[in-house]
């Protein structure tokens, strides 16, 4: 009988960091990985997760963002640029953090195929080879327009 440790292959969890911009105007890429919740000091909240290709998994916290996700009714692998805005004062001295979200056209990644772990040869080489697929496609829908 073969043994669960020889039957699969495994990858390595990384687990995901927190961006935090510093300057409006700061952007991610990267594809959209869901949302999760988190327990902080003021209760829970929810996070965004993107996938970065070269920078791992990125956590994304605020309200904005996750309100932004909810209204671009994305689905997992979707294409997905987040814009810092800065800091809003609203109520006096209470602060929202702003975003904006942008979303590609096309097709979204299957979850099998979103960049999971930062700086391994095999990771660099699969988002290299994905890259190039989306970029031959994305030639393809644009000389189709062309037509």
């Amino acid at each position: 009988m073969i043994s669960i440790l020889e039957r699969y292959k495994w990858k390595k969890v990384v687990a995901p960091k927190a961006w935090k911009p510093k300057l409006p105007g700061d952007e991610l890429a990267g594809f959209y990985g869901g949302k999760t919740v988190r327990t902080g000091t003021y209760g829970q909240y929810e996070v965004v997760l993107v996938h970065v290709p070269g920078d791992g998994v990125r956590m994304i916290s605020g309200v904005r963002i996750a309100q932004l996700v909810d209204a671009a009714m994305i689905e997992v692998g979707w294409p997905v640029r987040i814009q810092w805005e800065g800091l809003l004062k609203y109520d006096g001295e209470k602060t929202m953090k702003q975003f904006s979200l942008l979303v590609a056209e096309g097709d979204p990644l299957s979850a099998e195929d979103l960049p999971q772990i930062k700086g391994t040869e095999a990771a660099i080489e699969a988002e290299r080879a994905l890259f190039e697929r989306l970029g031959a496609e994305q030639s393809a829908v644009d000389a189709r327009g062309k037509e």
